[in-house]
C-alpha cells in the first residue's frame, strides 16, 4: 500500500508477485497524479466521503501474511495500527523520507527497511539503518504495465534529424532550466531536433523519449531517475549528473555523467562521435536496464525475502547476476 503510486514501482512489484503465483494487491490510497500509471485498488483521498479504513476490510487486506508499505503519508491510523502487528517491511521514495525521515514506530517494527535511491539510506535514524538496504526500482517500458489504459493512443514519430528530449515532473529539482537554456543554443546552432515533455502522463513522457538518439535525465541530485532507465531500455543514449560517491552502488551503469556547467559539452561529445561509439552500444544500454532494473526478478526478488530464502544484500552486482 502507498499514498500514490511512486514511480510505478509499488504497482511493478504487486504485479510481478501475481505473475509469480502469490495472491499480491497493490492499495493507492491518495491518487491525483497526471502521470497515470495503472493502479489495483484506489481510495480517493480525500475528496469522496470514503470511510478509507473499511477499503481495507472490504478488500480482505487485514488477512495479508505480509504488509509492504512504500511512503505511508495518508494511510489512516487505523490501518497503520492493524499492519504494525504482522510481518512488515517499509518501502521509502524520495521526498516524504527527506523531509521527515520516516515514521518510527513503523520503522522500528519493519523487519527491513528498502530504499529506491542510496542517499535515502543517510536519513534515516542511524538506528535503522542496519535494517535498510538500497534495491533498484523495477521499471517497465510496456505500455499495459506502465501506463493507464486510456491514456494509451497512437505514437508519436521522429524526424531524420539528431534528437535530443527531455522529461521531468519537478523542473526545479532536475535542472530543467539549465536544459532549456541549453536546448534552445543546440536548436539555433545545428541542424537537430529538441523535444521537451513538462508534467505529462507517463505514455507522453515515453512518447517524448521514443523519438531521441540522446535523452537528458536530473542534474541537481547526483542520481538518476526512472525516466533514465526508460530511455535506457529503448537503447536511448542517456546524460545525468550522478554524483561519484554514489556510482558504487550502480555497477556497470551506462550514463555520461556531466553538471549543468558541462552538460553542452558532453552533447557536443555525444553527437560528434555518435556514428563511432555511442550509436552502436545501444543494445549494451538496454542489456544493462533490463538486467539491473528487472521488474519480474526484483518481484521475485522481494519473494524470496518475504518467504525467508534470502536475506537483503548489499552488494550491487547481485542485481546484474541475479541467480548467480
Amino acid at each position: 500500500m502507498a499514498g500514490q503510486n511512486l514511480a510505478n514501482v509499488p504497482y511493478l512489484l504487486s504485479a510481478g508477485q501475481r505473475e509469480a503465483g502469490r495472491d499480491s494487491r497493490y492499495w493507492t490510497i491518495y491518487n491525483d497524479s497526471y502521470i497515470k500509471y495503472p493502479e489495483d485498488i484506489i481510495t480517493p483521498y480525500p475528496r469522496d466521503n470514503v470511510n478509507i479504513a473499511n477499503v481495507f476490510y472490504e478488500h480482505e487486506m487485514d488477512k495479508a501474511d505480509v504488509y509492504h508499505i512504500h511512503s505511508p503519508y495518508k494511510v489512516p491510523a487505523p490501518v497503520l495500527k492493524h499492519v504494525g502487528k504482522k510481518e512488515l517491511y517499509m518501502h521509502y521514495h524520495g521526498t516524504f523520507l527527506r523531509r521527515t525521515g520516516g515514521i518510527r514506530s513503523l520503522n522500528r517494527q519493519a523487519k527491513y527497511i528498502f530504499v529506491s535511491t542510496p542517499d535515502l539510506l543517510f536519513f534515516l535514524n542511524k538506528e535503522y539503518r542496519k535494517k535498510a538496504f538500497y534495491v533498484p526500482n523495477p521499471v517497465t517500458i510496456v505500455p499495459r504495465y506502465c501506463c493507464a489504459e486510456d491514456t494509451i493512443v497512437e505514437p508519436m514519430y521522429r524526424t531524420e534529424k539528431f534528437t535530443i528530449s527531455h522529461a521531468t515532473t519537478v523542473s526545479e529539482r532536475k535542472g530543467t532550466y539549465e536544459v532549456l537554456d541549453v536546448m534552445r543554443y543546440l536548436k539555433r546552432r545545428f541542424n537537430v531536433d529538441v523535444h521537451l515533455c513538462i508534467k505529462k502522463n507517463h505514455w507522453q513522457s515515453l512518447q517524448t523519449m521514443g523519438m531521441c538518439d540522446l535523452y537528458l535525465d536530473q542534474f541537481i541530485r547526483g542520481l538518476y531517475g526512472v525516466g533514465a532507465v526508460e530511455a535506457l531500455l529503448m537503447g536511448k543514449m542517456v546524460i545525468g549528473y550522478i554524483m561519484n560517491k554514489w556510482r558504487r552502488f550502480f555497477p556497470g551503469l551506462p550514463i555520461k555523467s556531466a553538471d549543468t556547467f558541462g552538460l553542452l559539452d558532453a552533447i557536443k561529445v555525444v553527437m560528434y562521435e555518435w556514428e563511432s561509439k555511442y550509436g552502436p552500444e545501444s543494445e549494451q544500454r538496454m542489456k544493462w536496464a533490463n538486467t539491473f532494473h528487472n521488474p519480474d526478478r526484483i518481484a521475485e526478488y522481494y519473494l524470496n525475502i518475504y518467504d525467508g530464502k534470502v536475506e537483503p544484500t548489499r552488494d550491487p552486482t547481485y542485481f546484474l547476476r541475479w541467480k548467480d
